[in-house]
C-alpha cells in the first residue's frame, strides 16, 4: 500500500517544499515554545502555544501519510 501512494504521489519539488515548509513550522513552533518558558511566560500562554506546536505536528504528520514523503532518517522530538 506504501508503495501504491508513493506511485500515485511521486516526490515532486511541490511536495517537497511542501513538506519542508510544515517541518519548519513545526520546528519553529516548538522553538517559540522553548523561548517562551524561558523568558517565564504564564502558563496559559505555554499551553496555547503547545496546543500550537501540537497542532503544526499533526499536520506535518498527516501531510507524511498522505503522501508518502515522510523523512527516514530524520525523528521527531518527543
Amino acid at each position: 500500500m506504501q508503495q501504491a501512494r508513493q506511485q500515485a504521489r511521486p516526490n515532486t519539488p511541490a511536495t517537497i517544499s511542501e513538506l519542508e515548509r510544515l517541518e519548519r513550522r513545526m520546528e519553529h513552533k516548538w522553538y517559540d515554545l522553548a523561548m517562551a518558558e524561558q523568558r517565564g511566560m504564564p502558563a496559559h500562554t505555554l499551553e496555547r502555544m503547545y496546543d500550537a506546536y501540537l497542532r503544526a505536528l499533526d499536520e506535518y504528520v498527516r501531510y507524511t501519510r498522505r503522501t508518502g514523503d515522510a523523512p527516514q532518517e530524520k525523528r521527531l522530538a518527543s
